[in-house]
């Protein structure tokens, strides 16, 4: 079995390479055992945000479009 330490700094990264698969609901769910233990970590918590913002808009091509009028 893995020490504490290790599980969550596995699932930190875990967390992370869902993030960037584009998985952000798989990500959060991991990112948020690895605050268990790093929860003084300020790059977690911004990791956590973006998962939050990518479930719940996807893409800012609604944001450019108006732009480009």
């Amino acid at each position: 079995m893995l020490g504490g330490s290790r599980y969550h700094e596995l699932m930190y990264n875990l967390g992370i390479s869902l993030l960037h698969a584009h998985k952000p609901v798989q990500a959060f769910d991991c990112l948020i055992v690895a605050v268990r233990r790093y929860h003084r970590n300020s790059r977690l918590w911004m990791r956590i945000a973006e998962c939050c913002i990518m479930v719940h808009k996807e893409s800012n091509e609604v944001d450019f479009e108006n732009r480009r009028i």
